[in-house]
């Protein structure tokens, strides 16, 4: 995981945003912001805050806790909310490699698609 300057840059420029923008939203000054971007200053909670509601993305992520922005859209201040299965599906994914990931994503596809399921005893990813 990287540093909150990092993210917030990523974040930003990943989504096409404006330093403005996101400045008026903070109700700062652009070379401010660009303070947070630099790692020479940090929000305060409210600015956490806000930036997360902004990006839609969870304040661990923003603060690098996390890997999973769990996203739902863009400035909408809409919080996308996981079950209880799906938050343990997130942290089991978490510890796996990238080759069981690609396996567990293939199987995923097949499932929302309305594939068939491979039978019981045989291996996921496995022909």
């Amino acid at each position: 995981m990287g540093d909150f300057s990092q993210r917030l840059k990523e974040i930003r420029n990943g989504m096409g945003v404006k330093q403005k923008e996101i400045a008026d939203v903070l109700g700062i000054s652009v070379r401010a912001y660009q303070h947070y971007e630099t790692g020479t200053r940090f929000p305060d909670f409210q600015g956490i805050t806000k930036l997360s509601e902004f990006f839609n993305v969870s304040t661990d992520y923003l603060l690098c806790k996390s890997d999973y922005p769990y996203l739902g859209g863009m400035g909408g201040g809409e919080t996308e909310t996981f079950t209880e299965d799906q938050q343990n599906l997130f942290s089991i994914i978490a510890h796996l490699d990238d080759d069981d990931v690609r396996i567990l994503l293939g199987i995923a596809e097949r499932i929302s698609m309305g594939s068939p399921k491979p039978p019981p005893g045989d291996p996921p990813g496995q022909p």
